[in-house]
């Protein structure tokens, strides 16, 4: 059986959505070819753990992924960060026009790839994972013409329900409603659609489970193995506290764990991130607080199991999004501190249960 899967960046440089599917993904492999379509992201390569990976870009993609690399590399620093920014406003600039986000030619990217890998070998099956809708949408418009194939939708965030889908747009209402239509094609016409728990509900009250095809799947709790490339060594003399991933000011604010844990004597706290709250973190910076850029993958895992004293979770402020991150920080054993703005119930099981 040949499966393909759509979703954001996939390998050494992991979305959250991908993190989550690819425990899925490891045991699929087992029983079947798994093949992925993923945006091109910084350090990714051609496979990942012995699944094929075909990445897809643009122009604006490409130059962003190359003013990183180049940022994380310490070239020019300080021209790059400026072309990075250009970026980030065009990327501004377009969410007030693109369907259904500025990252709409992911859409065209996913489906002229899955025509391009499917001319000579049929797919099975497809599953979409969102994230972003537009690997759901590319996966509609080819299901709509190979029928026979089965497609599966993963949905993580939300997206018509999501406030802050709308924050900069023009004709909210509308838009909405453009939205709604867009997503109840992807329910109606997918095979098996699966939220996640706290989607699950909402999700049934906003479209209606027409086809009696929606499932529920918990976040899974699964063993970690690591084989990173960097060895870091920890300061003996402090304890060292880590949080690891994305932040953003309006759903991942840093300013409470970084107003708390930068006055704990004896506490080293490191943030290995980037993007919009890097000015913010950098204020604190000489008290005992340390920004580093974004690991790959391995590293990331070698990280959170080997090095940290302590783990720091801060979890999203929007009860649609759980904090799966935190149930891969409980994997690891250690302790964990939690910044939290909405308490969130989350179920999880063991991988081998699945």
């Amino acid at each position: 059986m040949r499966i393909i899967v759509l979703t954001g960046a996939y390998g050494n440089k992991m979305s959250p959505e991908s993190s989550c599917i690819d425990k899925y993904l490891q045991r699929l492999k087992t029983i079947a070819t798994i093949e992925v379509i993923c945006p091109k992201a910084h350090g990714n390569t051609a496979s990942y753990n012995g699944i094929q990976v075909f990445q897809i870009s643009n122009f604006w993609n490409s130059l962003r992924v190359l003013c990183q690399k180049r940022i994380d590399n310490r070239n020019s620093v300080l021209f790059w960060q400026l072309l990075l920014l250009i970026v980030r406003i065009h990327g501004a600039i377009l969410s007030y026009f693109r369907f259904p986000t500025r990252n709409a030619w992911l859409k065209k990217g996913y489906l002229k790839k899955l025509y391009d890998i499917s001319s000579d070998n049929p797919i099975d099956a497809l599953i979409s994972v969102g994230g972003l809708p537009c690997a759901h949408w590319a996966a509609l418009l080819y299901k709509q013409n190979h029928d026979k194939i089965r497609w599966i939708t993963y949905t993580l965030d939300p997206f018509t329900i999501n406030i802050d889908v709308y924050k900069n747009v023009l004709f909210k209402r509308h838009k909405r409603k453009r939205n709604h239509v867009m997503e109840q094609n992807f329910w109606r016409t997918a095979d098996w659609v699966i939220f996640t728990e706290e989607l699950y509900e909402p999700m049934k009250q906003e479209f209606g489970d027409i086809n009696n095809n929606f499932q529920c799947f918990p976040y899974v709790l699964d063993k970690i193995y690591t084989n990173n490339s960097v060895v870091l060594k920890a300061d003996t003399k402090q304890l060292v506290a880590v949080y690891a991933g994305a932040l953003y000011l309006h759903i991942r604010n840093p300013q409470r764990a970084l107003e708390v844990l930068s006055q704990v004597d004896g506490l080293k706290f490191e943030l290995y991130t980037s993007g919009e709250c890097a000015p913010m973190i950098l204020t604190y910076s000489g008290l005992n607080v340390v920004l580093k850029n974004m690991l790959p993958r391995d590293d990331y895992l070698y990280l959170i199991n080997n090095y940290a004293d302590i783990l720091v979770n801060i979890s999203n402020s929007t009860n649609l999004m759980a904090p799966s991150k935190f149930l891969e920080l409980l994997s690891t054993g250690l302790p964990i501190i939690n910044f939290y703005t909405i308490k969130n119930d989350i179920g999880f099981v063991s991988a081998e249960q699945i």
